[in-house]
């Protein structure tokens, strides 16, 4: 390249630095956000989580809902993914994970739930027989709700009528800056929970067991997808700024590149007109 196309292409490198730089200070402030609201959703959950323990001990041999089946036909699994780009193997991890899952269930009729533009996208392309439920825009709250509400239902009535045998999920698990670590929790049947308690209390149901268990169980399903989509959301936040970094880092390397290749065809072309004014001169 000649003097002008180095510089053309030093230009476009830096306005590109620009561009991911300010790409990495957005996801910063989007991570710092999300971490915070997942900090906040893991009390309501842990609260939603002991409840259910200490129901499950008392009714866990009367409710379906609260104990393991003997076997395993049809089984939901919910997983996230993302609903933008750029985010480095976030996404890819996710893939893998999920092709884990189904070789580890096989034979059993495993029905995927994807929320995420990215892997509603892969399945529709690569399992589109498995696809039982799709959401697209993950960050659209009202779309979010509508659909908690329609899968809680689902899942909680499949169970009980014996449609579908587990429900799990499949995400990105948000551990300060680890990335990469994909985490398969078991949400049904809630008689898996895990941390019975000694000291059991004495629960008063109002208007009566089925009613309550029903609305608790209904609730902690949609805790749980709660929470693993807030971790997942916030992974793929670090997931991005990391990715963006990486791009900063790689466009300072270019530049640096760029430039030193730049000063030597400038002093070429110098050294080249001086030695055509020396032979000039002697002619």
């Amino acid at each position: 390249m000649n003097v002008r196309q180095i510089k053309q292409r030093a230009l476009a490198v830096e306005k590109t630095k620009k561009i991911v730089k300010a790409m990495q200070v957005v996801a910063l402030t989007r991570l710092r956000r999300l971490e915070s609201a997942a900090l906040h959703g893991k009390v309501y959950f842990e609260k939603m989580k002991m409840l259910v323990e200490e129901v499950s001990q008392d009714l866990g041999s009367i409710y379906p809902l609260l104990r393991p089946r003997k076997e395993r036909r049809v089984i939901w699994v919910a997983v996230i993914g993302s609903d933008k780009g750029l985010c480095g193997n976030f996404n890819a991890n996710i893939y893998r994970g999920l092709e884990a899952f189904l070789d580890k269930n096989k034979g059993v009729d495993v029905k995927v739930v994807a929320l995420g533009r990215k892997i509603v996208s892969y399945l529709r392309r690569k399992y589109p027989e498995r696809l039982r439920l799709a959401l697209d825009r993950i960050d659209d709250k009202k779309a979010l709700n509508q659909f908690l509400d329609e899968l809680q239902h689902l899942v909680v009535e499949g169970f009980v009528k014996g449609e579908l045998d587990g429900f799990y999920i499949l995400y990105s698990e948000f551990k300060g800056h680890i990335l990469g670590n994909i985490a398969e929790l078991e949400v049904l049947p809630l008689g898996n929970v895990e941390g019975q308690r000694e000291i059991r209390p004495n629960f008063l149901f109002e208007p009566g067991e089925e009613e309550v268990v029903s609305v608790v169980v209904k609730e902690y399903v949609a805790s749980q997808v709660n929470q693993t989509l807030l971790e997942s959301r916030a992974a793929e936040e670090l997931s991005r700024m990391m990715a963006m970094k990486s791009a900063t880092d790689a466009s300072d390397k270019m530049l640096s590149v760029l430039m030193l290749s730049y000063h030597k065809a400038r002093q070429a072309n110098i050294t080249r007109e001086i030695i055509e004014i020396i032979n000039a001169q002697g002619a």
